[in-house]
């Protein structure tokens, strides 16, 4: 069972949701065309957007604004993620390039 769902049968949706028939299918590209807007935001963009999106989230019911506001925390919040881990393979690769990974195996 869904929120929105359950939301709908305690009588305190407020919104509407749009049949299944109106919601476009979503393809990898279209996926893809959203990651290369969130990847070309610059850090000023990228902060606020990621506290605006915070501020709702927290201020909220749960209805379709507030839904929104959580996927596009979220997808903003993958981004910081993606950096950490880049961050992480680059020290990795960049301290110890050529150094085989050695082990204690008798002491």
């Amino acid at each position: 069972m869904t929120l929105i769902s359950d939301l709908i049968k305690m009588g305190r949706f407020k919104g509407t949701i749009p049949p299944s028939d109106d919601i476009p299918s979503m393809n990898p590209e279209a996926i893809e065309m959203i990651a290369d807007r969130v990847l070309a935001l610059d850090d000023s963009d990228f902060h606020d957007l990621l506290e605006h999106f915070k501020t709702r989230m927290a201020s909220d019911e749960p209805n379709r604004s507030w839904e929104r506001a959580v996927i596009a925390y979220f997808i903003l919040n993958g981004l910081r993620i993606k950096d950490t881990l880049k961050r992480g393979k680059l020290q990795q690769h960049c301290f110890y390039p050529d150094t085989p990974r050695l082990r204690l195996v008798k002491a």
